[in-house]
């Protein structure tokens, strides 16, 4: 922002005595805003300013020279885009006369923009081979940095190849530490060479983030796909995914790789036979969408996700496929392992009491006592008694209840039942606490009111 003092706004009018003078926005700025500076040069007190003028301090229409020159502070605020010239048109008029001018503005940039990745397909490269990493596969991007002061910073190199920098002197192999910039790749100067087959999985990576010297991006791969003979049978690996409800697991090489001893990763595709029943397989950048067919490539890369729907069935589930590379062909399942979780309370949702005849038996139903809890099953939804009844008994089966508990499974079965004495007294109850085996809810009554008609 810059203050339009009278040092940059000033105008004179030689009538005697001299009218007044005053300025009015024909044109206002493309990218700021004229604004009353209510709070000076405090940027931190504009922080609503946008494309719209803050609600304290609206867009100047017109003022007086003398306002200016009174202390009145007119403000130029910038609305941070990557401009770096902007133009204001201004009128100046004594009541009588009129004329108009405009007004340059020049911005100076700042970096305050954070690199981002744009493009990052990977590589296949042939055995013992060598491949440029061209902007076709590997791409950067930073709004306020040129591409020569847009650095990829290596935090972990290639196992099974080196990375290669052509540099006036020759070919320089790049580490942990050191760099390369995007002008680099543009240029085809960034080399992957593979040199060695031992411990081959199929695949080679390195890690890297991008940095325009003052901002950083969390760290990435790019992977690179290593074709190491001809195509032949399929080999398929795979191990059980643990996990708890409602998680989602990226899948990874660790648990499932398909290799043929020589084709690319990315020629080998697993079509989805029989999908997941308790959870969907998609894309890590698309969730929520099932996924029908994948590359070994895209596992390599990270790009395949599980995600389980959080629901309380089975703790197993499983997806089948066919991993097929155009010649040979092979079936396959991975399996989950669900690891169920107990998050929530129990809820007394009914408590609704019970009314029978004096010296009467009546069940206690679901519409009498009832608790939910949408993460355990009805027999582990525990009532602890605190309190038994005073003036009858509570029955499982048709035997008094020996224990100081019942389920909601013997509310549902009708298996639970109060039987009353007889007895002048007109309500009866019990106490307990409600509990689903892990969390346990508050103290609670359930009451039951003898009718004034006689027993049958």
């Amino acid at each position: 922002m810059k203050d339009l003092s009278a040092d940059l706004l000033d105008a004179v009018d030689l009538d005697a005595p001299s009218d007044t003078l005053t300025l009015s926005v024909l044109g206002p700025p493309a990218h700021g805003t004229l604004i009353r500076g209510a709070h000076g040069l405090q940027t931190g007190r504009y922080a609503d300013t946008g494309p719209a003028p803050p609600r304290q301090s609206p867009a100047v229409q017109s003022f007086t020279l003398r306002e200016l020159r009174r202390g009145m502070k007119i403000i130029y605020m910038h609305d941070d885009t990557e401009t770096l010239k902007d133009a204001f048109t201004m009128q100046l008029t004594d009541g009588g006369h009129t004329v108009q001018g405009t007004a340059h503005v020049r911005i100076l940039p700042v970096n305050d923009e954070k690199p981002r990745l744009l493009k990052n397909a990977g590589l296949e490269v042939d055995a013992m081979d060598r491949r440029v990493i061209s902007s076709v596969v590997l791409e950067a991007e930073d709004l306020d940095s040129p591409a020569d002061a847009l650095f990829y910073v290596l935090r972990a190199g290639p196992k099974f190849g080196q990375l290669q920098l052509k540099t006036g002197s020759g070919w320089r192999v790049l580490g942990p530490g050191q760099n390369f910039t995007q002008e680099d790749v543009e240029m085809n100067r960034v080399w992957y060479l593979h040199t060695t087959l031992q411990g081959v999985k199929g695949h080679d990576s390195f890690r890297f983030t991008l940095s325009d010297a003052e901002n950083e991006s969390p760290s990435q791969a790019f992977f690179i796909s290593l074709r190491t003979a001809q195509k032949g049978d399929i080999v398929l690996i795979t191990k059980p995914v643990t996990l708890t409800e409602g998680e989602r697991v990226v899948l990874t090489t660790d648990v499932l790789l398909a290799t043929d001893g020589g084709g690319s990763a990315a020629e080998l595709v697993y079509a989805v036979s029989v999908p997941p029943a308790h959870g969907h397989l998609h894309a890590v950048q698309r969730p929520g969408v099932a996924l029908g067919a994948f590359s070994q490539l895209d596992v390599a890369a990270h790009r395949v996700a599980y995600t389980h729907d959080n629901g309380r069935g089975s703790p197993h589930d499983s997806v089948s496929f066919v991993v097929s590379n155009g010649v040979t062909s092979r079936s396959g399942t991975l399996r989950f392992t669900v690891e169920h979780g107990d998050r929530i309370p129990p809820t007394l949702s009914g408590n609704a009491g019970l009314r029978l005849p004096e010296g009467a038996t009546a069940s206690i139903t679901r519409d009498n006592l009832e608790l939910t809890d949408p993460d355990t099953a009805a027999g582990n939804l525990t009532y602890a008694l605190v309190q038994r009844p005073q003036h009858g008994r509570l029955l499982l089966r048709g035997a008094p209840l020996t224990r100081p508990k019942f389920t909601q499974e013997d509310v549902n079965n009708l298996d639970l039942a109060y039987w009353h004495q007889g007895g002048p007294a007109q309500i009866d109850r019990f106490s307990f606490l409600a509990s689903d085996g892990t969390n346990r809810g508050s103290s609670c009554t359930a009451s039951s009111r003898r009718s004034r008609w006689p027993s049958p």
